[in-house]
């Protein structure tokens, strides 16, 4: 907002805050992406307010998170759709969205991963603290939520046991997010970080551009993190989806699901390391984007005759 936030930095609730800048401000369009928790508010102010809602990346189905739910009341309460697969569009449909106002773009990671400056491995591996000669496994382990935290901490920990089998691999950890569980996975890692230096980094956050160049240099990429699906067919990454946090997306060709069990992590490798997948993965195109994600939807906008699309009727299936 390009207003001084002295004038209202005493709101108690972000509600309040995104309420004051609307009241003001009027803006044509609230343009959201994804299934934060937090940007329920922003919608509801919306709502409120008349003031209509697109939605990029509605219609995924996440089976194992709470974040499926949000996703989907974001979407109900949005007038335009900018989904990245056509799977996706469909789901909005069943849900009674105008499919006149539902737009195939793909997503907008791939966008930013593909456009991304280039880092050499040897930068990397100095700002990161990595042996260029070795392989590089990055691990990125989110908290489940509709799950006991105890069963996301023993599937990690399997996850680990595993990785310290391979020896000639370098594991880079990152931060999970924000959910509830977070300390719990966070206290783990700093652990093995703690336990074998030599083997596991532990960054918050790698940021967009290092995250972008250190998957183009990955072996392997493992964890519950939505990138295998998005960025790293891109970068041709092999991956190891754990457990059911991404379950109901459409799974590209460099990923496997493994259980949380030692065993199923040790299978999925072994089918990583097969020539029937290594050769499936030179053929893959990415099945989420072209990268051109932001110019779609600025041309499908320029188009949309906004208060068309202020009254929402539910769509019907016939």
């Amino acid at each position: 907002h390009a207003g001084t936030p002295s004038k209202w930095k005493a709101a108690p609730f972000l509600s309040d805050t995104i309420a004051h800048i609307f009241a003001n401000d009027r803006p044509d369009l609230l343009c959201i992406l994804g299934d934060r928790f937090e940007l329920m508010s922003a919608c509801l102010v919306a709502t409120i307010y008349q003031i209509p809602i697109a939605h990029v990346s509605g219609g995924d189905i996440t089976e194992g998170a709470i974040d499926d739910c949000i996703r989907h009341a974001i979407s109900k309460m949005s007038s335009l759709h900018f989904p990245g697969i056509r799977a996706s569009a469909e789901v909005l449909v069943q849900m009674g969205e105008n499919p006149q106002n539902i737009h195939v773009v793909g997503e907008l990671g791939i966008e930013s991963f593909i456009n991304s400056p280039v880092h050499t491995r040897e930068v990397l591996s100095i700002d990161l603290n990595l042996n260029p000669l070795k392989k590089w496994c990055i691990l990125t382990f989110h908290p489940e939520t509709k799950n006991p935290i105890e069963k996301d901490i023993n599937n990690l920990s399997n996850v680990l046991e595993f990785l310290k089998s391979i020896k000639d691999i370098e594991v880079l950890m990152t931060y999970p997010n924000g959910d509830l569980g977070h300390s719990q996975i966070v206290n783990l890692l700093q652990k093995t970080q703690a336990s074998s230096p030599d083997k596991f980094k532990l960054v918050k956050n790698l940021g967009s551009i290092r995250f972008a160049a250190f998957l183009k240099e990955c072996h392997l990429m493992i964890g519950n993190s939505s990138s295998a699906f998005f960025e790293a067919p891109s970068a041709k990454l092999p991956c190891i989806n754990i457990g059911s946090r991404q379950k109901g997306r459409v799974c590209p060709d460099n990923v496997i699901t493994a259980t949380g069990q030692l065993e199923s992590i040790q299978n999925a490798y072994s089918s990583i390391l097969s020539q029937n997948f290594q050769r499936k993965l030179q053929a893959l195109i990415n099945p989420y984007g072209d990268g051109q994600t932001s110019s779609h939807i600025v041309e499908i906008l320029k188009k949309t005759d906004l208060n068309s699309i202020k009254i929402k009727k539910f769509h019907r299936l016939t």
